[in-house]
């Protein structure tokens, strides 16, 4: 990957409560479904 770091500090990303709420390991719906499908 060709992946270039921000020149000027202060630059940052915060993930949704959504997001961490569908996404998070084992528990979020995202992964229960996946889970139950297998």
């Amino acid at each position: 990957g060709a992946y270039m770091p921000p020149k000027l500090p202060g630059y940052s990303i915060t993930m949704k409560e959504e997001s961490l709420d569908t996404y998070t390991f084992p528990d979020g719906a995202f992964w229960k479904e996946e889970l139950q499908n297998k």
